[in-house]
């Protein structure tokens, strides 16, 4: 059986969403949306979800830190290209070492 992982690009600044708030903290139903994604992602990966976070860190990881996901920070906000590269480091590290560069 193959073992996968994924990784949620968190470190946006959503401003075309018109708030201070990151955008995976905006609220649906009284719950960030982050919660709803790492919430179901937890059902197919367990704990193998890294979230990249930057914009609002310390808000994500508090968000963060209720799942089984690990947080990546995100050096700069250059484009969703990076955001992927700031976590391959860890991803690599993984016990299960399945990604491949």
């Amino acid at each position: 059986m193959m073992q996968c992982g994924v990784v949620v690009l968190a470190a946006g600044k959503g401003t075309r969403m018109y708030s201070f708030r990151p955008k995976v903290l905006q609220t649906l139903l009284e719950e960030p949306m982050l919660g709803y994604v790492l919430r179901d992602l937890h059902t197919w990966f367990e704990t193998k979800i890294w979230v990249v976070v930057g914009h609002g860190a310390y808000g994500v990881k508090a968000a963060v830190s209720r799942s089984t996901a690990h947080c990546v920070w995100r050096e700069e906000q250059v484009g969703t290209g990076y955001g992927l590269w700031q976590a391959l480091p860890q991803l690599r590290d993984a016990s299960w070492r399945t990604v491949r560069v």
